[in-house]
């Protein structure tokens, strides 16, 4: 907020100071956006920035004023049990992944890559390693921030918790319409064996909605995993987007009431 309200003609902007910006608003501006909205800026970072940041303070982007790299995980380290990152005996929460990336292309997003479409999974044994050490240190609620969890690997790291006696609360933000078949199955007599709080993002259910926002939802396969879920001991809510193209309050209602009418009371 700060740096967004700068007088970018400020003499802080004229000194020795190098400032760079990144995040979502500045990953999908373009080059001319950039130099329009932020004329003193030195450097932009788009896209995840651990990699990015390691190359400008060490010298070898400086000659480039916009970077961009494909993250490869494999290269990430653990960051709690390394103490990277400190943690609390018994800290109420903690933020954690087990992949980035997203096969899905929905407009509003911002964890959509331009180099790929790829997952890039963390490494087995630092999940392992993680997710040991926080267990131990009793930990209260990991959420676990990866765009969709249920895809790819996901049935493994859950395998995992449940050999670990895993206590903690886990968040996992999922997708409705992929939990389906032995694997769907799968995946949610093992969230019903953990604690687990699953986040789904439906959006909308009104066609006219989602098809502008590349968000397709198949009402018939929502409803059968909607009463699935009823029928277990599964924490779950369904969030919805306000504010969509062609929407109005009475189409907002319609998708709220979808919602009630299948059981769900979280929205």
């Amino acid at each position: 907020y700060e740096i967004k309200e700068c007088d970018w003609s400020s003499d802080v902007c004229s000194s020795d100071l190098k400032i760079i910006l990144g995040g979502p608003q500045i990953s999908y501006s373009t080059k001319q956006e950039l130099q329009i909205n932020y004329p003193g800026c030195d450097y932009f970072i788009q896209g995840y920035a651990e990699e990015c940041l390691l190359n400008l303070v060490t010298g070898v982007d400086i000659n480039n004023k916009i970077i961009s790299l494909p993250l490869s995980y494999c290269k990430l380290i653990p960051l709690y049990s390394n103490n990277e990152i400190p943690i609390n005996d018994f800290q109420e929460k903690v933020r954690f992944e087990t992949k980035r990336g997203c096969p899905y292309n929905c407009s509003f997003c911002a964890h959509k890559s331009k180099h790929s479409k790829k997952i890039e999974v963390i490494e087995k044994n630092v999940v392992l390693t993680e997710l040991n050490y926080l267990n131990s240190r009793g930990v209260r609620k990991v959420n676990i921030l990866d765009p969709v969890f249920n895809i790819k690997n996901y049935l493994e790291i859950l395998e995992f918790m449940i050999d670990m006696d895993f206590r903690p609360q886990i968040s996992l933000q999922s997708r409705l319409e992929i939990i389906n078949g032995n694997k769907g199955m799968k995946f949610l007599d093992m969230c019903e064996r953990l604690n687990s709080h699953l986040e789904f993002g439906m959006q909308t259910i009104i066609e006219d909605e989602f098809k502008v926002i590349k968000r397709n939802n198949d009402k018939q396969l929502i409803k059968r995993v909607l009463n699935e879920i009823n029928n277990r001991s599964i924490s779950y809510e369904v969030n919805l987007i306000y504010g969509l193209p062609n929407q109005t309050v009475d189409t907002f209602k319609k998708s709220i009431d979808f919602l009630h009418d299948n059981g769900c009371s979280n929205i």
